[in-house]
Formats: structure tokens, C-alpha cells, sequence
């Protein structure tokens, strides 16, 4: 009876099912670009993305056209669920929405990268309201948090 509740057991943990079941990413700084080129940077701590930083090289405003670059860099503090995650956040005048997918782990290892979108926007001194395009990106694990 022992055995057989073992071996049913090994082999539910070597089902597809299990093995596909998705990991925490790795904590650590992921730094990389956007499809235009800007930098880009999210810090993962405890399996949330706790910060992020962009740059949008293009930031329109409604009566004053294209600024820009513009820094945006926001306390996030954002769950990652099943390898996702996703927020809007910032202070005035500046906020960043940001979604962005870890990978899947390859061989028992995380690839360490990420993929996404991301928008800034907010106001300049006027209040004058303004955005940027919608931008894809890519990152990669450049530092692990020990």
C-alpha cells in the first residue's frame, strides 16, 4: 500500500501538468530596450516587480507637441502571478503602465528574460497632459539579488 502511494505520487510530480507548473523568476535587476531603442530596467525582490525605469524618447503633450526624453521611474510593487505581471503607477506629474511576461524555464534553468509593453504618461508644469507611444521591450537578469 506504501509503495503504491509513492509511486502514485512520482508519477503525478513527473506528469506534463507538474512540469509545466510555473516558477518564481529569479529576483534581481532585468535591464534591456525598447523596440526604439531607450533603456529600460524593472527590479524584481520577493517575486514582485518593486520598481521599474524607463526612458520614452517621445512624450506628446496636448498644446506643446513632442517633449522629450523623458525619465520615468516608479515604486511598482506589483505581484508576479503565473510568470505575469501588470500595473499602473507613479506620483504626479509622472506614471508608467507597464505589462511584461517572465520566461519559461528551459532545462530546469530560467532564461532570465522578459517581454512586454509599457506607456508612459502624466502632465508637465502646466498641466498640460501628456503621453507616450506604447512601446514593446525586452530585458534580461543582468544581476541577481543574493
Amino acid at each position: 500500500m506504501l509503495l503504491a502511494a509513492l509511486l502514485a505520487g512520482a508519477a503525478l510530480a513527473a506528469s506534463p501538468a507538474a512540469a509545466a507548473a510555473p516558477a518564481v523568476p529569479v529576483d534581481g535587476t532585468y535591464k534591456g530596450t525598447m523596440t526604439d531603442g531607450q533603456p529600460v530596467r524593472v527590479v524584481v525582490v520577493d517575486g514582485r516587480v518593486d520598481t521599474a525605469f524607463a526612458t520614452v524618447r517621445r512624450y506628446s503633450c496636448e498644446q506643446f507637441g513632442e517633449l522629450g526624453p523623458m525619465a520615468v521611474a516608479v515604486r511598482a510593487n506589483a505581484p508576479i502571478v503565473k510568470r505575469k505581471f501588470t500595473f499602473d503607477a507613479g506620483r504626479t506629474p509622472s506614471y508608467l503602465t507597464m505589462h511584461g511576461t517572465f520566461s519559461a524555464r528551459t532545462k530546469g534553468r530560467d532564461k532570465g528574460t522578459v517581454t512586454g509593453k509599457l506607456r508612459a504618461y502624466g502632465t508637465i508644469a502646466t498641466g498640460t497632459k501628456c503621453t507616450s507611444p506604447t512601446r514593446g521591450f525586452t530585458l534580461r537578469l543582468v544581476k541577481p539579488r543574493r
